[in-house]
């Protein structure tokens, strides 16, 4: 028995000597050229690696400084690099006829630099490209041989850049990416997950493969996609200029054939904030959808968009195309008879702010419009209405009240809107509103047109049509021998939508007046002087 033991010691202390000495005895570095050879054929890039150094105990060749080139068409700097890299590797064909069969990757803390050029492709696309090529002479070398049990990247860093644009480099943290069963020749199962700028998470899993001839972009792929409280503000997908920011969930399948990638899916966003100048939005917004993608033309068609508003929604449909440095859209929406309670959350995230303390109650809003442009400076043109509102906590009688006072107007919190109706155009400097027209039972009709300013600032042109019978500026028209049932009195808003300023045009008022009295015995000047009384301003002594 003790012999026994003696002998079990003096084999484990062989083995341990020979495991220490191994790395003496075997240079690593003579399987250099060919790691280097066979991940440049695979990728399609150069693919440099340092000193490679074996460890028994971890099972594989472990190499430092790992550099992937770029493709020139994006610059000089290296699409990929890392302090090192493990290579699990087959111990008994290293150790007894130093054969190098590679079962895993595994990449700690890359750097990787994705870039998406001007003609709308990213760097990667080309990655792999011609990797499956026969090289002349040595068909048995072909890449399609490459295989790997395992590849992993780890805690990597991913900086994203959009050429072109004045979107600036964003950088997703934390990312983790598992394969298995790797080869350019077959389909292989991946996981993804990320940290995005600003938080949130990215999870992304599926198959991939087999490894397109032409460009990777065009590989056949699924991915079940999971994204949480992605930042749109903090991402570098859109312009910083342009206003828009909110956070982004998505619940998405994607299918691709290699031809055509198919997406469908449940997104939503919150805290929304669609054109510059606005606020975020207090409610969230739904989208159920369905998109075809053409890989070759970069372009595609929602074949389903049913956008939810609480309890509403609206249909929205249309092409983008993804070609440019940019992403641009001509999509069309059609809401008919939504709730206004439903919608009233997100005006603020198209540039509609009501009135401090100012809350629409009731009624129903309909709305056609296109939204086309680029991404990042979308503009939205149609036609709005609302139907039978209540704007409660603003005055509008005092805030008319020169108005007000000419057709016998009291003060009240609460104002019906019968009709508000009106061609817009929204756009990253403002909104600009035509036709306005807005029916108030009690004050009138009011109609014009103006534009909401960048900072909410208002600049409009308007008119209140009045019943002169039986009220003030009834009496004073007729006593100043002019006729007629009814008259306008032209006004202009200016302020912020925040806190709006009403001031009527005395001149344009008299002017009106003067053009209905068609030649009646008439006097302007005591006309003058009591509507400027009424205005607030004094009599001329």
């Amino acid at each position: 028995m003790r012999r026994l033991i003696i002998i079990v010691v003096g084999i484990l202390a062989i083995l341990i000597v020979a495991a220490l000495a191994l790395p003496f005895l075997i240079d690593a570095n003579q399987f250099k050229p060919r790691v280097e050879a066979e991940a440049t054929k695979a990728l399609g890039r150069d693919v440099k690696i340092g000193n490679l150094s074996i460890s028994i105990f971890s099972g594989g060749v472990k190499a430092q400084n790992l550099v992937i080139a770029e493709n020139p068409a994006y610059g000089k700097g290296p699409f990929l690099t890392a302090q090192s890299m493990a290579i699990g590797v087959e111990m008994m064909p290293l150790i007894t006829s130093r054969k190098l069969n590679v079962q895993s990757f595994t990449i700690e803390q890359p750097q990787v630099n994705l870039i998406h050029g001007t003609n709308g492709k990213w760097n990667v696309s080309t990655l792999g490209g011609n990797s499956t090529a026969q090289p002349q002479g040595n068909s048995s070398s072909s890449s399609s041989e490459f295989r790997v049990g395992k590849f992993t990247i780890h805690d990597g860093r991913v900086t994203v850049e959009h050429l072109g644009t004045n979107s600036k480099p964003s950088t997703y943290e934390a990312v983790d990416l598992t394969a298995s069963n790797v080869s350019m020749a077959s389909a292989f199962p991946y996981e993804l997950s990320a940290t995005p700028p600003g938080g949130g998470s990215i999870k992304v899993s599926g198959d991939f493969g087999p490894l397109s001839e032409k460009v990777a972009d065009q590989t056949p792929l699924t991915a079940d996609i999971k994204v949480e409280r992605f930042d749109l503000g903090a991402s570098g997908l859109v312009d910083p200029t342009s206003g828009m920011r909110g956070l982004l969930n998505l619940n998405a399948n994607l299918k691709s054939d290699g031809k055509t990638a198919k997406l469908m899916g449940h997104g939503s966003g919150e805290k929304l904030c669609l054109v510059q100048g606005c606020a975020p939005s207090s409610t969230p917004v739904a989208l159920d959808f369905g998109t075809d993608y053409d890989l070759a033309r970069q372009t595609g068609t929602l074949s389903k968009g049913v956008l939810k508003l609480g309890n509403s929604a609206a249909n929205l449909g249309g092409a983008f195309d993804m070609g440019g440095a940019v992403a641009k859209l001509n999509m069309k929406v059609d809401a008919a008879n939504v709730a206004v309670g439903d919608i009233q959350g997100i005006l603020p995230a198209i540039g509609v702010v009501l009135p401090s303390g100012a809350s629409l109650q009731g009624g129903t809003a309909n709305a056609h419009a296109t939204i086309a442009g680029p991404l990042d400076a979308l503009i939205t043109t149609g036609a709005v209405d609302v139907n039978n509102t209540k704007l409660t906590g603003y005055d509008l009688g005092s805030k008319l009240s020169a108005i007000s006072k000419l057709a016998g107007i009291g003060s009240t919190k609460e104002t019906l809107i019968q009709l508000f109706a009106s061609n817009v155009k929204v756009s990253p400097v403002g909104t600009q509103a035509d036709n306005l027209k807005l029916v108030v039972p009690g004050i009138g009709t009011l109609a014009g047109g103006g534009v909401i300013g960048p900072k909410n600032d208002l600049n409009f042109k308007m008119r209140a049509q009045l019943q002169t019978q039986g009220n003030a500026l009834g009496a004073l028209t007729a006593a100043a021998g002019f006729g007629g049932k009814n008259t306008e009195i032209p006004f202009h808003v200016s302020g912020t939508t925040a806190n709006p300023v009403f001031t009527p045009d005395v001149g344009g008022a008299v002017g009106g007046m003067l053009s209905g009295a068609k030649g009646q015995q008439a006097n302007p000047a005591g006309l003058v002087d009591s509507l400027g009384g009424l205005f607030g301003k004094k009599k001329k002594p």
